[in-house]
């Protein structure tokens, strides 16, 4: 007879693989219904909330230092209706501008 295995028995860095293949399977499953991006932020809210530290969640959802730190502002300003909205974001502008114009003059 085979000896069952509880969760709590498993040692911690048993149990944190099992965790990041568990959020990893999630974060895949959810992105079949709806973007990436929210995904990310869905479970990384969910992390949040569990208490998991900054680096960490970079490492398991891709989700930048920055919008984590968004993400918990937003939770803790209690401003949850607007938490998978997708905004513009503040990475690097474009270096192309006006370029319907130039493509209209060139035909």
């Amino acid at each position: 007879m085979e000896k069952q295995r509880r969760f709590s028995s498993l040692t911690q860095e048993v149990r944190q693989l099992i965790s990041l293949k568990v959020i990893k399977a999630i974060s895949l499953y959810l992105q079949l219904f709806i973007s990436p991006v929210i995904a990310r932020r869905i479970v990384s809210a969910i992390l949040i909330i569990a208490g998991v530290r900054n680096p960490k969640i970079t490492e398991l959802t891709g989700l930048s230092e920055r919008g984590i730190c968004d993400l918990k502002n937003q939770l803790m300003s209690d401003d949850v209706d607007n938490l998978f909205e997708i905004k513009a974001g503040r990475g690097r502008k474009s270096k192309i501008k006006d370029v319907e114009s130039q493509i209209v003059e060139e035909i």
